[in-house]
């Protein structure tokens, strides 16, 4: 894989730790259903978990 892919993997990571951040204020300052919230931090931990582990693979692929 070529290292602009994984700058977009990166860019993917923070966008789901976005979301959380988002879903924590937004959460603070109860502005919207709490399933809207819940579901919104949900997203943005799977983005982020899935995100680092093709990271830390691709990473293993080019240190070998």
């Amino acid at each position: 894989m070529s290292k602009v892919k994984d700058a977009h993997l990166f860019y993917i990571f923070i966008f789901g730790d976005l979301l959380m951040i988002a879903s924590i204020i937004l959460w603070l300052t109860n502005a919207f259903q709490g399933s809207i919230i819940y579901t919104l931090f949900l997203v943005g931990l799977f983005i982020s978990f899935v995100c680092m582990i093709l990271l830390s693979i691709r990473g293993k692929k080019y240190n070998n």
